[in-house]
């Protein structure tokens, strides 16, 4: 049997793990860039989440504060009264 003669010639070993690198590089720069954003944009969610948190903590310790100040000030005007 005779082979039909090939129409492309071969790569050389060099050429394919040429290719095969640019391939692998290509991909590796692919799921690099969507890895980075996600992280990204989870540090930006976590900061959102903190900034809000803080907010809330800041407003729920200043009512406090004002609450103690009006208690002291009951208990003062009340021990003088008598």
């Amino acid at each position: 049997m005779n082979n039909p003669p090939l129409i492309y010639p071969m790569k050389t070993l060099e050429e394919m793990q040429r290719d095969s690198k640019i391939r692998n590089d290509a991909e590796a720069d692919r799921i690099c860039k969507k890895c980075k954003l996600c992280i990204g944009w989870c540090c930006v969610f976590w900061l959102f989440i903190w900034f809000i948190s803080l907010l809330i903590t800041t407003i729920r310790f200043n009512n406090v504060e004002n609450q103690i100040v009006i208690i002291e000030e009951y208990l003062i005007d009340s021990s003088g009264s008598n």
